[in-house]
């Protein structure tokens, strides 16, 4: 999974689908809800930052110079393009097009935080 940070989020949350009703206050709160079809457009739409061993082939965890990149199938419409450039890691969404690229968030040496079952990274946007 690749998760947007708070902040990537709050500076990006009118493009989110089904989120146009939300703000973002001065504190960093999200007010508002998301009922209906766009509940249903968000759902959709967070789908597509999931990539499962169940859909995919997996060795090891992304991280620089691993393995693991290219084009893997989520659990949405898209495909999620994972690239490491030799000292970056970067991911973006692949479906009609190509859609934006995304920093994966480099605080942490490009590991990811390891589970028994699966992997995350933050990343610093979102994906379009």
């Amino acid at each position: 999974c690749f998760i947007p940070t708070n902040d990537a989020i709050a500076r990006n949350i009118k493009k989110i689908p089904g989120c146009s009703s939300l703000k973002v206050t001065a504190a960093g709160t999200i007010t508002g809800t998301v009922a209906g079809t766009n509940k249903a457009k968000l759902a959709a739409y967070l789908r597509n930052y999931f990539i499962t061993s169940g859909m995919n082939t997996f060795t090891t965890y992304p991280y620089v110079g691993s393995s693991c990149k290219g084009l893997f199938f989520t659990t949405g419409t898209s495909k999620m393009r994972i690239s490491d450039d030799g000292t970056h890691l970067s991911v973006s969404l692949s479906g009609a097009g190509e859609g934006n690229s995304v920093a994966v968030d480099p605080e942490y040496h490009y590991l990811p935080f390891a589970f028994a079952d699966g992997c995350f990274h933050l990343i610093d946007g979102i994906l379009l």
